[in-house]
């Protein structure tokens, strides 16, 4: 029972830290980008931004271990 709870918990915090990061990317996305183009962008809404943020960070993820000096 303890780890069910633990699990929950982690899923709990994991999905508090996906909201910080998804939320300024939905709120920049819908409050500077589509004012200045209302003929080509959309609102997007929060698992939009959650999507987007996910691509981000695949994009930027460097798989190497080595490190260069």
């Amino acid at each position: 029972m303890e780890k069910l709870i633990a699990f929950l918990g982690v899923i709990g915090i994991l999905f508090v830290v996906a909201a910080i990061f998804a939320f300024p990317i939905m709120w920049l996305w819908n409050t500077c980008l589509v004012p200045a183009m209302p003929t080509i962008l959309v609102n997007i809404t929060f698992w939009q931004a959650l999507g987007i943020k996910i691509i981000i960070g695949l994009l930027g993820y460097n798989s190497s271990s080595s490190k260069k000096d």
